[in-house]
């Protein structure tokens, strides 16, 4: 296995809410397929950079291309690059500590937080917002990240989405979680004001009480479960509505049938340095447009949204924008099949066959060279859970025992031996497992002293640092 990053786990490590231990419990079973004697682990490698796939295709019999969607999509509005504007990958990169992430502070002195799309990352991204550092700290949040996040003044959290309850790509255990958090910050007492809006929403969108009932009885069960749940929550907090008197309340709001057109600035061009200069803590961000939708065609998780004509634009007065509308994977390597538009690999069949590199140096004939496949978010796009990655990887990897069966072996395929002389005059020095181990180790000692599991190495030279110790001390006799 190659990895881009010193250390393994990807979007387990990097990706997965610190507040969601039980999900980064596949860790085991990755750190057992890692102990198997047929398995090698090098990171610190870039495919594409550091090798490039036909030097690997050389000195393999298969290559499985599964890197990923480290691209966020766009909103391509106006004021999308203000200060104040950020990408959930950017957002969730620095609270699960993402390496090179220390200096990346979020402006959160604001009281409202406008967020983009309605998938999971961003009811993830609202809960830890909408959290008291008190039950985070047993995370394994940075410590730095604790310290930035208990100063922040927000209350509020908009979640926009461009279709209805219905179409909601978020899950129920997460709108579930969401709801459970305390009413404000200073207390334990759950029930955190849950807004649905525009008023009448669901009545608008499900037609409750006529056709939408007996609609709701014949939705998979998961949808049915989850749209419920939102009507139940709804139906609370009309109820409560007025008798809330708790000090400094929190608040997520679910605003429906909803798009963005622009970001509006706090200040004009000529008061405002370019976003190139501006930091990571500073803001230009007043609020954030959004124009009016309707549904259309039967009523369904597929209809689609289109413009409401006549209705005037919305604005959400806020300070920071957060864009989690998708991720795209991205080429990572010139030579290979790759859909622009998708942002996927190019694969032959559902199992992630590739058809082959574009071009090849004078070094590489196609003759005897490796078969390349593609699963995961690189193949099908940023769509699913863990669960469904592994359902795809299970496909290609049935799909790589199948050709190797049928494929005659090259005797030069010697695999990372064959390419190490390249890697060392290119200077990338590979982290092994056991490298990562000292790291790990590291980790949660550091997190011990602290009453959490670990506590991440942020900076990419103190990793590496820590990973090469042993090596290092034992060639100069001295402390790294």
């Amino acid at each position: 296995m190659l990895e881009k990053l010193p250390v393994p786990f990807g979007l387990v490590r990097y990706g997965v809410a610190p507040d969601h231990p039980e999900v980064k419990n596949v860790i085991t079973t990755f750190t057992q397929v890692a102990k198997n004697p047929r398995f090698r682990y090098y990171g610190n490698i870039e495919v594409g950079n550091n090798v490039s796939l036909a030097e690997l295709r050389y000195h393999y019999d298969a290559i499985v291309l599964a890197y990923g969607a480290s691209a966020d999509k766009r909103m391509n509005i106006s004021g999308e690059d203000f200060p104040g504007v950020l990408s959930a990958k950017d957002l969730v990169g620095w609270y699960n500590g993402y390496p090179g992430s220390q200096m990346f502070k979020p402006y959160l002195d604001c009281e409202t937080v406008a967020i983009v799309g309605m998938g999971n990352v961003s009811l993830d991204v609202a809960r830890i917002l909408l959290s008291s550092v008190d039950r985070l700290r047993s995370t394994d949040i940075p410590e730095p990240v604790i310290q930035h996040l208990s100063t922040s003044r927000v209350r509020r959290v908009v979640i926009i989405g461009r279709r209805g309850p219905l179409q909601a790509a978020f899950t129920l255990k997460e709108f579930r979680e969401l709801c459970s958090l305390p009413k404000t910050k200073k207390t334990q007492l759950p029930g955190l004001n849950v807004d649905f809006t525009p008023q009448g929403i669901f009545d608008k969108t499900l037609s409750i009480g006529s056709d939408g009932a007996n609609f709701l009885r014949e939705l998979p069960r998961p949808r049915r479960r989850l749209v419920e749940h939102m009507l139940k929550i709804s139906a609370l907090n009309s109820m409560s509505m007025g008798h809330d008197v708790m000090d400094e309340p929190l608040c997520c709001e679910f605003r429906f049938l909803r798009s963005p057109i622009k970001v509006v600035p706090r200040y004009s061009a000529f008061d405002w340095t370019t976003p190139s200069t501006a930091g990571p803590e500073t803001s230009n961000v007043a609020g954030i447009e959004l124009r009016v939708n309707k549904l259309e065609g039967p009523l369904g998780e597929d209809q689609r949204c289109v413009t409401a004509e006549g209705e005037s634009p919305e604005h959400v007065e806020c300070g920071l924008v957060v864009r989690s509308i998708g991720h795209r994977s991205v080429c990572i390597d010139p030579d290979l099949p790759f859909d622009e538009e998708r942002g996927v690999i190019i694969c032959s069949d559902e199992h992630g066959r590739v058809p082959g590199l574009l071009s090849l140096g004078d070094s590489y004939s196609v003759d005897g060279d490796a078969l390349l496949y593609a699963s995961g978010w690189a193949k099908v796009g940023g769509v699913g859970v863990i669960v469904n990655t592994l359902a795809d990887a299970r496909s290609t990897a049935d799909a790589v025992l199948t050709d190797l069966a049928n494929k005659e072996l090259s005797p030069r395929h010697i695999g990372f031996e064959g390419f190490k002389a390249i890697l060392e005059k290119r200077g990338v020095r590979p982290v092994t497992f056991a490298d990562w181990e000292r790291v790990d180790a590291k980790e949660r000692v550091a997190g011990h002293d602290l009453g959490k599991p670990r506590e991440k190495i942020t900076s990419l030279r103190e990793i590496l640092r820590t990973a090469f110790l042993e090596v290092t001390e034992a060639r100069s006799g001295n402390n790294f």
